[in-house]
Protein backbone atom coordinates (compact mmCIF):
# COMPACT_ATOMS: atom_id res chain seq x y z
CA UNK A 1 0.00 0.00 0.00
CA UNK A 2 3.15 2.25 1.12
CA UNK A 3 4.61 1.75 -1.66
CA UNK A 4 1.77 2.55 -4.23
CA UNK A 5 1.42 5.44 -2.83
CA UNK A 6 4.99 6.66 -2.92
CA UNK A 7 4.65 6.12 -6.56
CA UNK A 8 2.18 8.31 -7.32
CA UNK A 9 4.59 11.27 -5.66
CA UNK A 10 5.81 13.13 -8.79
CA UNK A 11 9.03 11.82 -8.98
CA UNK A 12 12.44 14.49 -8.80
CA UNK A 13 13.00 17.02 -11.55
CA UNK A 14 16.24 17.91 -10.35
CA UNK A 15 19.43 15.38 -10.00
CA UNK A 16 23.36 15.53 -9.06
CA UNK A 17 24.88 13.42 -11.28
CA UNK A 18 28.88 13.40 -9.99
CA UNK A 19 31.90 11.93 -11.58
CA UNK A 20 34.13 10.89 -9.01
CA UNK A 21 37.86 10.93 -10.83
CA UNK A 22 40.05 8.70 -9.68
CA UNK A 23 43.77 9.59 -9.55
CA UNK A 24 46.49 7.92 -7.69
CA UNK A 25 46.82 10.42 -4.82
CA UNK A 26 43.75 12.57 -5.07
CA UNK A 27 40.51 12.44 -6.42
CA UNK A 28 38.40 15.33 -8.56
CA UNK A 29 34.67 16.04 -8.36
CA UNK A 30 32.91 17.12 -11.70
CA UNK A 31 29.66 17.83 -10.87
CA UNK A 32 26.28 18.32 -12.79
CA UNK A 33 23.26 19.30 -11.99
CA UNK A 34 20.48 18.17 -14.30
CA UNK A 35 16.62 18.86 -14.53
CA UNK A 36 14.40 16.72 -16.45
CA UNK A 37 11.18 18.20 -18.14
CA UNK A 38 9.11 15.11 -19.29
CA UNK A 39 11.64 13.21 -21.38
CA UNK A 40 14.21 16.10 -22.12
CA UNK A 41 17.38 16.79 -19.90
CA UNK A 42 19.14 20.26 -19.37
CA UNK A 43 22.46 20.87 -17.89
CA UNK A 44 21.28 23.70 -15.28
CA UNK A 45 25.19 23.57 -13.77
CA UNK A 46 28.58 22.00 -13.93
CA UNK A 47 31.68 22.30 -11.70
CA UNK A 48 34.84 20.64 -10.96
CA UNK A 49 35.85 20.45 -6.68
CA UNK A 50 38.92 19.08 -5.60
CA UNK A 51 37.78 17.89 -2.29
CA UNK A 52 34.94 16.48 -0.77
CA UNK A 53 34.30 19.09 2.33
CA UNK A 54 33.75 21.51 -0.26
CA UNK A 55 31.55 19.38 -2.71
CA UNK A 56 29.07 18.38 0.32
CA UNK A 57 28.91 22.19 1.00
CA UNK A 58 27.38 22.81 -1.96
CA UNK A 59 25.10 19.78 -2.66
CA UNK A 60 21.41 20.00 -1.24
CA UNK A 61 20.50 16.86 0.83
CA UNK A 62 16.91 17.01 -1.13
CA UNK A 63 18.07 16.18 -4.52
CA UNK A 64 19.32 12.69 -5.30
CA UNK A 65 22.45 12.26 -6.89
CA UNK A 66 24.31 9.45 -9.26
CA UNK A 67 27.65 8.74 -9.36
CA UNK A 68 29.97 7.63 -11.54
CA UNK A 69 33.41 6.30 -11.04
CA UNK A 70 36.23 6.65 -13.54
CA UNK A 71 40.23 6.60 -13.65
CA UNK A 72 42.37 4.76 -11.24
CA UNK A 73 42.07 1.44 -9.83
CA UNK A 74 39.19 0.94 -12.28
CA UNK A 75 39.85 -2.05 -14.85
CA UNK A 76 38.30 -1.97 -18.43
CA UNK A 77 38.36 -4.71 -20.84
CA UNK A 78 36.73 -6.43 -23.85
CA UNK A 79 36.10 -10.43 -23.00
CA UNK A 80 34.14 -12.90 -25.15
CA UNK A 81 31.00 -13.74 -23.78
CA UNK A 82 31.34 -17.03 -22.17
CA UNK A 83 30.05 -18.72 -18.99
CA UNK A 84 33.41 -18.10 -17.36
CA UNK A 85 34.52 -14.65 -18.56
CA UNK A 86 34.54 -13.18 -15.04
CA UNK A 87 37.35 -15.05 -13.76
CA UNK A 88 39.28 -14.57 -17.47
CA UNK A 89 39.37 -11.25 -16.82
CA UNK A 90 40.65 -10.96 -13.13
CA UNK A 91 42.57 -13.78 -13.12
CA UNK A 92 43.11 -15.40 -9.81
CA UNK A 93 40.73 -12.79 -7.80
CA UNK A 94 38.14 -13.36 -6.11
CA UNK A 95 34.39 -11.51 -8.44
CA UNK A 96 32.77 -10.90 -5.36
CA UNK A 97 35.45 -8.66 -4.05
CA UNK A 98 34.45 -6.30 -7.04
CA UNK A 99 31.65 -4.41 -8.53
CA UNK A 100 30.67 -5.05 -11.87
CA UNK A 101 29.82 -2.40 -14.44
CA UNK A 102 29.04 -4.25 -17.71
CA UNK A 103 27.92 -3.46 -21.63
CA UNK A 104 26.67 -7.34 -22.97
CA UNK A 105 26.56 -7.34 -26.47
CA UNK A 106 25.89 -10.67 -28.65
CA UNK A 107 29.49 -11.78 -28.69
CA UNK A 108 31.18 -9.83 -26.61
CA UNK A 109 30.87 -8.29 -22.96
CA UNK A 110 32.38 -5.04 -22.17
CA UNK A 111 33.63 -4.84 -18.39
CA UNK A 112 34.46 -2.43 -16.01
CA UNK A 113 35.42 -3.13 -12.45
CA UNK A 114 36.46 -1.90 -9.17
CA UNK A 115 37.14 -3.05 -5.75
CA UNK A 116 33.90 -2.61 -3.78
CA UNK A 117 35.93 -1.65 -0.71
CA UNK A 118 35.82 1.75 -2.79
CA UNK A 119 32.33 1.96 -3.68
CA UNK A 120 31.31 0.79 0.02
CA UNK A 121 33.68 3.91 0.98
CA UNK A 122 32.72 6.37 -1.04
CA UNK A 123 28.65 5.53 0.04
CA UNK A 124 29.32 5.49 3.19
CA UNK A 125 31.12 9.37 3.41
CA UNK A 126 27.86 10.43 1.34
CA UNK A 127 25.87 8.72 4.12
CA UNK A 128 27.27 10.27 6.60
CA UNK A 129 26.60 13.50 5.06
CA UNK A 130 22.71 12.39 4.77
CA UNK A 131 22.82 12.59 1.18
CA UNK A 132 21.33 10.05 -1.14
CA UNK A 133 23.12 7.96 -3.78
CA UNK A 134 20.33 6.22 -6.19
CA UNK A 135 22.96 4.73 -8.66
CA UNK A 136 26.32 3.98 -9.37
CA UNK A 137 28.37 3.75 -12.78
CA UNK A 138 31.99 2.96 -13.60
CA UNK A 139 33.86 3.61 -16.56
CA UNK A 140 33.94 4.37 -19.96
CA UNK A 141 30.72 2.12 -20.94
CA UNK A 142 27.92 3.90 -19.84
CA UNK A 143 28.47 6.42 -22.67
CA UNK A 144 26.48 3.72 -25.01
CA UNK A 145 23.28 5.10 -23.37
CA UNK A 146 24.15 7.90 -25.45
CA UNK A 147 24.58 6.59 -29.10
CA UNK A 148 21.17 6.25 -29.89
CA UNK A 149 21.03 9.86 -28.49
CA UNK A 150 24.08 10.68 -31.57
CA UNK A 151 23.34 8.86 -34.86
CA UNK A 152 25.72 10.26 -36.54
CA UNK A 153 28.48 10.04 -34.61
CA UNK A 154 30.22 6.98 -34.37
CA UNK A 155 33.24 8.00 -32.09
CA UNK A 156 32.50 9.02 -28.18
CA UNK A 157 35.19 10.00 -25.68
CA UNK A 158 35.47 10.22 -21.97
CA UNK A 159 38.25 11.69 -20.31
CA UNK A 160 40.48 8.68 -20.54
CA UNK A 161 39.26 6.56 -23.45
CA UNK A 162 37.75 6.24 -27.19
CA UNK A 163 34.71 4.67 -27.61
CA UNK A 164 33.94 3.17 -31.24
CA UNK A 165 30.37 2.15 -32.13
CA UNK A 166 28.81 0.94 -35.57
CA UNK A 167 25.36 1.71 -35.33
CA UNK A 168 24.33 1.40 -31.96
CA UNK A 169 27.11 -1.44 -31.17
CA UNK A 170 30.27 -0.86 -29.09
CA UNK A 171 33.32 -2.70 -31.32
CA UNK A 172 36.09 -0.93 -29.98
CA UNK A 173 37.29 1.17 -27.34
CA UNK A 174 41.01 2.31 -26.55
CA UNK A 175 42.61 4.47 -23.74
CA UNK A 176 42.59 7.71 -24.76
CA UNK A 177 43.57 11.26 -23.70
CA UNK A 178 41.54 13.82 -25.09
CA UNK A 179 42.93 17.53 -25.01
CA UNK A 180 40.56 19.27 -26.43
CA UNK A 181 37.99 21.69 -24.14
CA UNK A 182 36.10 22.56 -27.47
CA UNK A 183 34.41 19.30 -27.77
CA UNK A 184 30.47 19.13 -27.79
CA UNK A 185 27.67 16.19 -28.07
CA UNK A 186 24.66 18.36 -29.43
CA UNK A 187 21.46 16.01 -28.31
CA UNK A 188 18.13 17.79 -29.11
CA UNK A 189 18.65 21.50 -27.91
CA UNK A 190 21.22 20.18 -25.58
CA UNK A 191 24.76 21.27 -25.91
CA UNK A 192 26.61 19.02 -23.88
CA UNK A 193 30.70 19.89 -23.05
CA UNK A 194 33.10 17.02 -22.88
CA UNK A 195 33.97 17.19 -19.45
CA UNK A 196 29.81 16.57 -18.74
CA UNK A 197 29.57 13.74 -20.94
CA UNK A 198 29.96 10.77 -18.29
CA UNK A 199 27.49 12.30 -15.45
CA UNK A 200 25.12 13.10 -18.16
CA UNK A 201 25.41 9.78 -19.74
CA UNK A 202 24.81 8.30 -16.13
CA UNK A 203 21.74 10.11 -15.38
CA UNK A 204 20.50 9.17 -19.17
CA UNK A 205 21.04 5.51 -18.45
CA UNK A 206 19.34 5.66 -14.67
CA UNK A 207 15.81 7.63 -16.26
CA UNK A 208 16.03 5.43 -19.34
CA UNK A 209 17.88 2.17 -19.07
CA UNK A 210 20.10 0.39 -21.85
CA UNK A 211 18.94 -3.32 -21.52
CA UNK A 212 22.67 -3.99 -22.69
CA UNK A 213 23.88 -2.37 -19.79
CA UNK A 214 24.03 -4.72 -16.64
CA UNK A 215 25.23 -3.55 -13.08
CA UNK A 216 25.17 -4.60 -9.67
CA UNK A 217 22.85 -2.29 -7.68
CA UNK A 218 20.75 -3.93 -5.59
CA UNK A 219 22.52 -2.42 -2.40
CA UNK A 220 21.43 1.22 -3.40
CA UNK A 221 17.43 -0.03 -3.11
CA UNK A 222 17.29 1.36 0.39
CA UNK A 223 19.08 4.18 -0.27
CA UNK A 224 16.55 4.87 -3.34
CA UNK A 225 13.08 3.85 -1.07
CA UNK A 226 14.72 5.99 1.58
CA UNK A 227 14.92 9.43 -0.40
CA UNK A 228 11.06 8.06 -1.64
CA UNK A 229 9.92 8.27 1.32
CA UNK A 230 11.62 11.55 1.98
CA UNK A 231 10.55 13.04 -0.96
CA UNK A 232 7.14 11.94 -0.46
CA UNK A 233 7.43 13.32 3.02
CA UNK A 234 8.48 16.64 1.92
CA UNK A 235 5.71 16.71 -0.77
CA UNK A 236 3.10 15.70 1.54
CA UNK A 237 4.61 18.33 4.36
CA UNK A 238 4.27 21.10 1.65
CA UNK A 239 0.50 20.72 1.37
CA UNK A 240 -0.22 19.43 4.97
CA UNK A 241 1.83 21.97 7.08
CA UNK A 242 -0.05 24.99 5.39
CA UNK A 243 -3.31 23.29 5.54
CA UNK A 244 -2.54 22.67 9.62
CA UNK A 245 -1.89 26.02 10.24
CA UNK A 246 -5.14 26.92 8.65
CA UNK A 247 -7.01 24.41 10.74
CA UNK A 248 -5.24 25.40 13.90
CA UNK A 249 -5.99 29.03 13.27
CA UNK A 250 -10.01 28.16 12.12
CA UNK A 251 -9.96 26.11 15.77
CA UNK A 252 -8.40 28.62 17.41
CA UNK A 253 -11.07 31.30 15.95
CA UNK A 254 -13.74 29.07 16.81
CA UNK A 255 -12.46 27.99 19.98
CA UNK A 256 -12.80 32.10 21.03
CA UNK A 257 -15.62 32.11 19.44
CA UNK A 258 -17.77 29.78 21.43
CA UNK A 259 -15.73 30.84 24.48
CA UNK A 260 -17.21 34.04 24.08
CA UNK A 261 -20.95 32.48 23.31
CA UNK A 262 -20.51 30.65 26.54
CA UNK A 263 -19.86 33.33 28.94
CA UNK A 264 -22.61 35.48 27.05
CA UNK A 265 -24.86 32.20 27.80
CA UNK A 266 -23.78 32.14 31.08
CA UNK A 267 -24.51 36.08 31.38
CA UNK A 268 -27.60 35.56 29.69
CA UNK A 269 -28.74 32.56 32.05
CA UNK A 270 -28.06 34.92 35.17
CA UNK A 271 -29.80 38.02 34.09
CA UNK A 272 -32.89 35.78 33.02
CA UNK A 273 -32.67 34.51 36.22
CA UNK A 274 -32.64 37.43 38.04
CA UNK A 275 -35.37 38.96 35.63
CA UNK A 276 -37.76 35.93 36.37
CA UNK A 277 -37.54 37.02 40.39
CA UNK A 278 -38.49 40.69 38.61
CA UNK A 279 -40.89 39.87 36.06
CA UNK A 280 -43.85 41.52 37.73
CA UNK A 281 -41.92 44.76 37.98
CA UNK A 282 -40.56 45.06 34.96
CA UNK A 283 -44.39 44.29 33.36
CA UNK A 284 -45.11 47.52 35.24
CA UNK A 285 -42.03 49.25 33.93
CA UNK A 286 -42.52 47.99 30.40
CA UNK A 287 -44.78 51.13 29.25
CA UNK A 288 -42.20 53.54 30.46
CA UNK A 289 -38.98 51.86 29.14
CA UNK A 290 -40.56 51.65 25.94
CA UNK A 291 -41.45 55.19 26.27
CA UNK A 292 -37.93 55.71 27.00
CA UNK A 293 -36.34 54.09 24.09
CA UNK A 294 -38.85 55.19 21.53
CA UNK A 295 -38.00 58.92 22.80
CA UNK A 296 -34.66 58.44 22.03
CA UNK A 297 -34.79 56.28 18.32
CA UNK A 298 -32.61 53.70 19.64
CA UNK A 299 -35.19 51.24 19.02
CA UNK A 300 -35.09 51.72 15.46
CA UNK A 301 -33.12 48.53 14.04
CA UNK A 302 -32.38 50.16 10.84
CA UNK A 303 -30.53 53.55 12.63
CA UNK A 304 -28.23 50.21 14.35
CA UNK A 305 -27.93 48.14 11.22
CA UNK A 306 -26.28 50.92 9.01
CA UNK A 307 -23.25 51.61 11.91
CA UNK A 308 -22.89 48.12 12.48
CA UNK A 309 -22.70 47.25 8.79
CA UNK A 310 -20.74 50.61 7.84
CA UNK A 311 -17.85 49.17 10.35
CA UNK A 312 -17.80 45.35 9.84
CA UNK A 313 -18.07 45.66 5.81
CA UNK A 314 -14.19 46.20 5.10
CA UNK A 315 -12.81 44.58 7.99
CA UNK A 316 -9.55 43.31 6.86
CA UNK A 317 -9.30 39.26 7.41
CA UNK A 318 -6.09 39.82 9.78
CA UNK A 319 -8.66 41.69 11.93
CA UNK A 320 -11.01 40.45 14.72
CA UNK A 321 -13.83 42.57 15.99
CA UNK A 322 -14.56 41.22 19.56
CA UNK A 323 -17.27 44.10 21.14
CA UNK A 324 -18.99 46.70 19.17
CA UNK A 325 -20.46 48.80 21.58
CA UNK A 326 -23.20 51.12 20.09
CA UNK A 327 -24.66 53.99 22.09
CA UNK A 328 -23.47 53.01 25.37
CA UNK A 329 -25.61 54.23 28.65
CA UNK A 330 -23.89 57.53 30.38
CA UNK A 331 -24.61 55.69 33.88
CA UNK A 332 -25.49 52.26 35.78
CA UNK A 333 -29.10 52.04 34.57
CA UNK A 334 -31.85 52.14 37.43
CA UNK A 335 -35.34 51.25 38.11
CA UNK A 336 -37.36 53.64 37.24
CA UNK A 337 -35.18 55.86 35.84
CA UNK A 338 -34.49 57.68 32.77
CA UNK A 339 -31.50 56.42 30.62
CA UNK A 340 -29.07 58.45 29.36
CA UNK A 341 -27.18 57.07 26.28
CA UNK A 342 -24.00 58.30 24.47
CA UNK A 343 -26.26 58.85 21.31
CA UNK A 344 -23.00 59.98 19.48
CA UNK A 345 -20.34 57.42 20.64
CA UNK A 346 -19.48 54.22 19.37
CA UNK A 347 -16.14 52.03 20.89
CA UNK A 348 -14.79 48.80 19.52
CA UNK A 349 -12.66 46.00 20.63
CA UNK A 350 -10.94 43.68 18.94
CA UNK A 351 -6.74 42.25 17.75
CA UNK A 352 -5.58 42.12 14.95
CA UNK A 353 -2.13 39.77 13.52
CA UNK A 354 -0.87 43.43 11.15
CA UNK A 355 -0.14 46.44 12.06
CA UNK A 356 -0.54 46.98 8.44
CA UNK A 357 -3.74 46.01 8.00
CA UNK A 358 -4.92 47.86 11.48
CA UNK A 359 -3.35 51.42 9.94
CA UNK A 360 -5.00 50.63 6.31
CA UNK A 361 -8.60 49.50 7.98
CA UNK A 362 -8.40 53.12 10.42
CA UNK A 363 -7.43 55.35 7.17
CA UNK A 364 -10.79 53.70 5.58
CA UNK A 365 -12.88 54.14 8.40
CA UNK A 366 -11.80 57.74 8.87
CA UNK A 367 -13.06 58.55 5.36
CA UNK A 368 -16.83 57.53 6.61
CA UNK A 369 -18.40 61.20 6.40
CA UNK A 370 -20.81 60.27 9.40
CA UNK A 371 -17.75 60.07 11.52
CA UNK A 372 -16.74 63.18 13.25
CA UNK A 373 -13.43 61.76 15.17
CA UNK A 374 -11.51 58.50 15.46
CA UNK A 375 -9.78 57.78 18.96
CA UNK A 376 -7.36 54.87 19.30
CA UNK A 377 -7.94 54.89 23.27
CA UNK A 378 -5.61 51.92 23.40
CA UNK A 379 -3.71 49.48 21.41
CA UNK A 380 -1.16 47.23 22.90
CA UNK A 381 1.20 43.92 21.78
CA UNK A 382 0.41 40.99 23.13
CA UNK A 383 1.96 37.90 22.16
CA UNK A 384 1.49 37.36 18.16
CA UNK A 385 -1.59 39.74 18.14
CA UNK A 386 -2.21 43.44 19.04
CA UNK A 387 -5.25 44.38 21.45
CA UNK A 388 -6.91 47.66 20.30
CA UNK A 389 -9.87 49.86 21.54
CA UNK A 390 -11.31 52.25 19.25
CA UNK A 391 -13.43 55.21 19.80
CA UNK A 392 -15.80 56.83 17.26
CA UNK A 393 -17.53 60.49 17.53
CA UNK A 394 -20.42 60.16 15.21
CA UNK A 395 -21.26 63.20 12.94
CA UNK A 396 -25.06 63.72 12.47
CA UNK A 397 -24.60 66.66 9.93
CA UNK A 398 -24.19 64.81 6.78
Amino acid sequence: MIQKVLNKIKSAYKFVSIEVRLYEDAKEYRVVEIERKDNNLSILSSRTIQDFDSLVNGLSKNLPILLSFTGNGIISKKVERTPNYRSKLLFNANADDFYWYELVQSEYVYASVIRNSIIEDRLDQFSKQQLFIVDVSVGPFVLSSLKPLLEKTSLLYSKDYKLQFDKDDLIQFDKFTHEDDDVFYQIGEEKISFDDVVPFASLLNHLFPNPKIESENDFLLTNREEFKFKEAFNTVGMIALPAFLIALLISYLFLGYYQKKYIELQVQIEEESIAYNKLILLENDRSSKEAILKESGLNNSNYLSFYISEITKNVPIEINLEELEIFSPKEKIKTSQRINFNNDTIEIVGETVSNEAFADWIKNVKTYSWIKNLEIVDFRKKDRTSNFLIRLKLNFDV
